[in-house]
């Protein structure tokens, strides 16, 4: 039966040393095809995996106890994932001490995921330290960090926030040339557009919805209404902004000039020549999640790529189900987690696209925010699983190429 496995025997270097761990977020259409979206520099949730599958195992019968190999040991996978390009860029050079870097306002929602990649390298008897921005400098192109009055030159640096120095000479992942690619939507898009355009054959595996990018408010208008005019509806995004916040949806010209006036006037973006830019998407008409409710959900795909290759995934469907009444719509389509979105554990294996199975739903306290589980976990197997690697695979060589030309 198939199952999702993991090999790093085989890592194409050229096509993954700027972008090493990867978070790509899809759409999965009524016609089931994949819909690339974004990617992400820092992706978040492989913990959440990790500590759900210890649940949802309790649930799986025999048959499907391998779909889910992947999920526990996806914390292990990703610290292998580390030493393995800690090799390549040293020379085969085991780092005796890592680092991890967190926020100034630590701890926070995502801080668990950061302490237990820490344990993971302890584990095997490397050091790990976390880093705050403060306690830490570049010398030279090196990375130094002040840890209780000592300086600690980490062989190996996790980097788990924005801000970051350039050209640091330690292996890191991921580097921050690759964020300005990753961080700016319409570069993104513009990387992968390329390698659609350059190998035809892809557009059977995946594709992205039709895209524009503008700072001018006629722009976003004409944008629409070109989409309108053809039937779409359409989404309208901040380029730089995360977390699904301020995306729109619109229906028509009058909702898309009602929104759009009323975006600029609640971020202070009344000027013409103001410097925030904007993506116009096509919306795409995308597969509902049944929901453990018995209700139809909205549900973005997120996927994790080490070295390339495809390592996990979780979906996350909308707080509200798609036939909620006096709901607005984008509380209706927005699943990410920091939106309210639900977390659906993902499998992969089996033979068929995409099936259900019922567990029982739970919420999961993380730090002082709670994570609800959906009743029913997602399976993705067969055509869809082997084209979803093949995205992975594809993307990541895109983006990577991409950082490296910056």
């Amino acid at each position: 039966m198939k199952t999702l496995e993991i090999n790093f025997d085989d890592v194409e270097w050229d096509k993954v040393a700027m972008y090493p761990y990867a978070g790509l977020d899809f759409l999965l259409g009524k016609d089931e095809k994949l819909y690339f979206i974004e990617a992400n520099a820092i992706p978040t949730g492989i913990f959440f995996i990790e500590t759900i599958s210890k649940y949802v195992e309790t649930f799986l019968p025999l048959k499907m106890k391998p779909f889910i190999k992947c999920n526990k040991e996806i914390i292990k996978n990703f610290v292998k994932m580390c030493l393995k390009y800690c090799y390549y860029k040293s020379g085969n050079k085991r780092p005796s001490n890592a680092g991890i870097t967190i926020p100034v306002d630590w701890p926070g929602f995502t801080s668990t995921e950061r302490t237990r990649i820490k344990a993971a390298f302890e584990e095997i008897g490397i050091k790990c330290y976390l880093i705050r921005k403060n306690d830490s400098q570049k010398i030279g192109s090196t990375l130094h960090v002040n840890i209780e009055g000592q300086d600690i030159v980490p062989d190996l640096i996790v980097r788990r926030t924005f801000k970051f120095p350039k050209d640091i000479e330690q292996p890191v992942i991921n580097p921050v040339e690759t964020g300005k690619i990753t961080g700016n939507k319409w570069k993104t898009y513009l990387a992968v557009e390329k390698i659609l355009s350059k190998k035809k054959e892809l557009k059977n595996i995946f594709t992205q919805p039709w895209t524009r990018m503008t700072y001018k408010p006629e722009e976003i208008l004409e944008f629409s209404y070109d989409l309108l005019d053809a039937g779409k509806e359409v989404v309208i995004k901040p380029l730089n902004r995360f977390g699904g916040k301020e995306i729109l949806f619109v229906r028509s010209k009058r909702e898309a000039e009602n929104k759009i006036e009323c975006y600029l006037k609640k971020n202070g973006d009344t000027d013409p020549e103001s410097n925030e830019s904007f993506i116009v998407q096509e919306k795409i008409d995308v597969m509902p999640f049944h929901g453990s409710d018995k209700k139809f959900y909205a549900f973005d795909l997120r996927v994790f790529g080490f070295l390339g290759k495809l390592a996990g995934g979780q979906i996350r469907r909308a707080p509200y189900p798609l036939d909620a009444k006096r709901v607005p719509l984008e509380k209706k389509l927005i699943s990410n987690i920091s939106s309210g979105g639900v977390f659906v554990f993902l499998l992969f294996g089996g033979e068929k696209n995409f099936t259900t199975y019922s567990i029982k739903e739970k919420i999961f306290t993380f730090q002082t925010r709670e994570l609800k589980l959906d009743g029913h976990v997602a399976i993705i197997g067969g055509e869809l699983l082997e084209k979803l690697k093949i995205a992975t695979r594809e993307i990541i060589s895109a983006i990577n190429k991409a950082a490296l030309a910056s």
